[in-house]
């Protein structure tokens, strides 16, 4: 499983999942030299994520609000799970990744592209429509 953190999760969830050997091929999030670098804009990120691969962890849902960006994710193919997580601490975010790891494998590797599921801190994942 490959996994880009949008810069909406910062960088401390990506870097403790990379300390503890979180199993997957790739932890990726944005950076000064990456071909995802700081401040990119979504509709180019999107699209690099997208050609490589990546499961998208992300806590912005305004990708889906912004109609560009919407058609952006389901040209680049992207799976993406939004975090709600509102204010909760970065270690309820990674607790949460942890114990939904099993079911972020199974999504990217079965669910066709392109989707979209909303992830709670308390509750089931749902999935939200792209079309």
């Amino acid at each position: 499983m490959k996994l880009f953190f949008d810069e909406s999760v910062g960088s401390k969830v990506p870097a403790a999942l990379r300390h503890i050997g979180a199993p997957a091929t790739e932890l990726v999030q944005p950076s000064r030299a990456g071909p995802i670098t700081y401040g990119m804009a979504d509709l180019e990120w999107i699209a690099i994520a997208g050609a490589a691969g990546y499961l998208a962890i992300s806590h912005d849902l305004r990708v889906l609000q912004v109609p560009a960006e919407r058609a952006a994710l389901v040209a680049a193919g992207l799976g993406i799970v939004f975090i709600e997580a509102g204010q909760r601490p970065r270690w309820e975010v990674l607790r949460l990744l942890l114990a939904r790891w099993e079911w972020l494998k199974q999504i990217d590797a079965h669910e066709p592209r392109p989707f979209a599921f909303i992830l709670p801190i308390r509750g089931k994942p749902r999935q939200l429509p792209l079309a």
